[in-house]
């Protein structure tokens, strides 16, 4: 069972409707507290937020790195593009944000690149953490186009070459 939303967890009594016991209540649970607006309101005046994750966990992604434990981050690979993507671009945010996607590929790699823009686009789905559990991002991977060379190599035989 994942998280549960503050209306619902009201709903059920702030009970797990598989085992019963208490559920914690979260974040979004304490603003709703705290709240002395409605649900969603938003100033006229409201500059809009930017999505944005951190270079090292999409990295980590990009390169297949299962985030199960904190201490994979840490990998000297993960650092390597880390510090190549910072070096060539100031800082985390400019990366993320404004360099082009041909200059990310040049100080990363395509799938950092491509990574970075899904994010940008809003392509990148977050799977939310929960009772001390962290969450996740999940990308949708699109085909990769294989070469010519490789297809054809991969469907010869031995009795192609006899």
């Amino acid at each position: 069972m994942g998280p549960v939303p503050p209306e619902e967890a009201k709903k059920i009594g702030y009970r797990c409707r598989v085992c019963s016991r208490q559920l914690t209540k979260g974040v979004d649970d304490r603003v709703e507290e705290l709240a002395d607006r409605r649900y969603g309101y938003r100033p006229p005046s409201a500059i809009d937020f930017i999505y944005l994750l951190p270079l090292q966990e999409l990295i980590a992604t990009a390169l297949g790195v299962s985030l199960s434990s904190e201490q994979r981050l840490y990998s000297p690979k993960i650092w390597e593009t880390y510090n190549r993507i910072v070096e060539a671009f100031g800082n985390e945010f400019r990366a993320l944000m404004d360099a082009p996607e041909e200059a990310l590929r040049e100080s990363a790699s395509d799938r950092v690149a491509r990574l970075i823009m899904k994010l940008r686009r809003k392509e990148v789905e977050i799977i939310p953490g929960f009772d001390g559990t962290y969450g996740r991002i999940f990308v949708k991977e699109e085909a990769e186009e294989e070469p010519r060379e490789a297809r054809d190599t991969e469907r010869r035989g031995l009795q192609d070459f006899l």
